[in-house]
């Protein structure tokens, strides 16, 4: 086994007129972010992000090949609606069928499962079009068919309702298209366990149907933050995957102190793993033009383990190989800045870092990295910050909360916390569980909550009567399924 540089590929992608040029997404897709995050950017496209749903329905269409036609828009379908019951044309009926179809924001409303492959987004363009790729690649795509067309490919059933039946004979045919997304690279999906807890959650949703119509877009955004989060974590661990990446949250109705774990243990902490993933973004882009690692595409926990399982001499191979593209990165930014001093600095400063990984390949590997993300704090802030600025801007709408002089904190509110409690009772075939399985099933699910709120989750669950103490003492408290 030939373990070597991939070098024209690599100049081909990393270079334009001899000058460095941080193109990602080429050999690894990690992220759907890009450099060019600006105020209006992110505001085209943060009200999708926010309500979910456009995402959803691209997210199905993506998966059968679809295109939603150009001329289906609300008004189109208040008009097909109209001529076909035959009914007399005026402003009065129009806005009835409006207030039936459409929620307040203009989404269309779902009254039957397989009308969510119609859902559209509210500004379509090409970085929301990218998310919504992402998150099918990620989670969707681990779906298999028999589901998929099992709920999103039958036809609308109930006879009894007939405005609802005119509807569904109405929506237009969509359009199978020759698949656009057959050279794009899909996106890596590098955290098993995320992934497999989102299948058994969707699945439990899907067999209670208003359940599923009602919160698929607040889970899915959900697990969209959990996944990030997690593997933003994961990288910054590089190849140790002991160390503890629990982060905690609080509820959006407690009041919080800075000697609290949320304040000491949630945004602050995350935030600062997000900050440098386009770091990791190339990084690992840079790694994986070097030929026959297996997988064939990796993160730093592959490169130990294959490490772990290969010869000698082709480990010495696989560091010869790191050592390439250092000097290959060190080179040209040494003949773009024209600064033979810039890696001098950074020399120092990395010794200063004491880093001290566990072998040889590692210690190349975290080096690289460091390196770029270097250049990156000293030379080409923007695009670096400009990166995760999609990642931090999406959690300041949906997860954070301003607690004045304390900043932003990680929170959930009310109906995340039923929604979960809810799968959790139901994927345990009881009408209850203890609140000592509560807490574990929520802590899988990357929430994990201090002492002080999970004494105000108690009484939440109190005051809508939701809770059975077996004994005077409250050792053994269970949580009953809701509603």
């Amino acid at each position: 086994m030939s373990i070597i540089v991939d070098m024209d590929e690599l100049k081909k992608n990393y270079t334009k007129k001899e000058k460095l040029y941080h193109n990602t997404g080429n050999k690894i897709n990690l992220f759907p972010f890009t450099t060019s995050a600006t105020n209006k950017s992110l505001e085209v496209i943060l009200e999708d992000l926010n309500v979910f749903k456009g995402i959803i329905g691209e997210c199905i269409r993506i998966h059968y090949q679809y295109d939603l036609p150009s001329y289906f828009t609300k008004q189109n379908l208040i008009d097909e609606v109209t001529d076909k019951a035959e009914a007399y044309r005026d402003k009065n009926f129009e806005d009835i069928l409006s207030h039936i179809l459409f929620d307040r924001q203009d989404n269309l409303f779902i009254f039957d499962i397989n009308l969510m492959k119609f859902l559209n987004f509210k500004k379509r363009n090409k970085r929301i079009e990218e998310f919504a790729l992402f998150i099918h690649d990620v989670f969707l795509s681990r779906l298999d068919k028999e589901l998929y067309d099992q709920y999103f490919k039958k036809d609308y059933t109930d006879k009894n309702n007939v405005l609802y039946q005119i509807v569904s004979e109405t929506l237009p045919k969509l359009d199978e298209i020759a698949s656009k997304n057959n050279k794009r690279i899909n996106y890596y999906s590098g955290i098993k366990d995320i992934t497999e807890l989102f299948v058994n959650d969707i699945k439990t949703m899907l067999n209670e149907e208003k359940m599923f119509i009602e919160h698929f877009d607040k889970l899915l955004k959900y697990y969209f933050f959990y996944y990030i989060s997690k593997l933003s974590f994961k990288l910054n661990n590089f190849f140790d995957n002991d160390k503890d990446t629990k982060i905690f949250f609080s509820l959006d109705w407690e009041a919080l102190s800075q000697s609290r774990e949320a304040y000491k243990y949630g945004w602050k902490i995350l935030e600062l793993k997000c900050k440098n993933l386009f770091s990791h973004a190339n990084c690992l882009e840079l790694l994986n033009h070097i030929n026959n690692i297996q997988p064939s595409t990796f993160i730093y926990d592959d490169i130990k383990l294959f490490v772990e399982n290969i010869s000698d001499e082709e480990v010495k191979n696989l560091n010869n190989s790191i050592d390439q593209i250092d000097t290959f990165y060190s080179n040209i930014i040494c003949q773009e800045t024209n600064d033979s001093q810039f890696w001098d600095s950074f020399e120092k400063d990395y010794e200063a870092k004491n880093i001290n990984e566990k072998n040889q390949t590692q210690e190349k590997v975290q080096k690289l990295w460091h390196k770029i993300n270097y250049w990156f704090k000293n030379k080409q802030k923007g695009p670096y910050i400009k990166y995760s600025k999609w990642f931090i801007d999406f959690c300041k709408q949906n997860y954070l909360k301003s607690r004045g002089r304390l900043g932003l904190t990680l929170i959930i509110d009310r109906e995340l916390l039923l929604l979960f409690t809810q799968i959790s009772i139901k994927q345990s075939k009881e009408e209850k569980i203890r609140l000592t399985v509560l807490w574990k099933e929520l802590s899988k699910r990357g929430l994990n909550f201090d002492q002080y709120s999970k004494e105000a989750i108690v009484k939440f669950f109190e005051r809508i009567n939701n809770i059975e103490k077996k004994s005077d003492s409250g050792d053994a408290q269970y949580i009953k399924m809701i509603g």
